[in-house]
This record gives structure tokens, C-alpha cells and sequence, in this order.
């Protein structure tokens, strides 16, 4: 895949999980599909998707597009916004800003 190619997949992957769950969300980690029932979270099936949304863009990106992971990641850390009174979600969220910040960083 040409990087114009990969470029083009990106923006739309971005564009896609924009209208699908918000202008605010753009990334998303954790295991793709992986589904918890949380009873802190009141939209588990929205942070869900959105987390599952944002590992198909992370997955996306090649393995050193560090402005594709940068943006994917920051995404997936958008989503954990939904379940700010779960405190398993909310440690696991520490994490994804960790590898944010990281992508972020190499992408700069």
C-alpha cells in the first residue's frame, strides 16, 4: 500500500469513527470485540464500540506511521470519557494516555 493510499485509509477510518460516535473521538485501545460488563459504566455498548472502532484505526496504521497511531490513540483515549465513574475503565484509560503520549511524541 502506497503511503498516499495509507493516508487516504486513515482519514477515512477517522472521519468514519467522527460520525459513528462524535466529532471528539478519534482513537481507541484495548482488545478489539472485547466486551465487559461493567455495572459503573452507563454506556458500556457506546464506550465498547468506540474502543473496538478505535483498535480497527490503530490497527490500520503501519507499524512506524506515528501521526496515524498519534491520532488513532488519541481517539481511543476519547472514548474513555464515556465512563468516567468506572474505576476499572478509568485505570485502563491511564494507559491508553501513556501510549498517546508516546505515539504522539515520535510523531512530533
Amino acid at each position: 500500500m502506497s503511503m498516499r493510499d495509507h493516508s487516504r485509509n486513515r482519514r477515512w477510518l477517522l472521519r468514519a469513527l467522527a460520525a459513528t460516535f462524535g466529532a471528539g473521538v478519534a482513537t481507541v485501545t484495548g482488545l478489539p470485540g472485547a466486551s465487559r460488563a461493567r455495572a459503573a459504566c452507563g454506556d458500556q455498548p457506546v464506550f465498547d464500540a468506540c474502543k473496538d472502532a478505535g483498535h480497527t484505526a490503530l490497527h490500520a496504521c503501519a507499524f512506524d506511521d506515528w501521526a496515524c497511531k498519534c491520532a488513532a490513540n488519541t481517539a481511543l483515549q476519547n472514548c474513555y470519557l464515556t465512563c468516567v465513574d468506572d474505576p476499572e475503565i478509568q485505570a485502563e484509560a491511564q494507559e491508553v494516555a501513556a501510549a498517546r503520549q508516546q505515539s504522539c511524541s515520535l510523531a512530533a
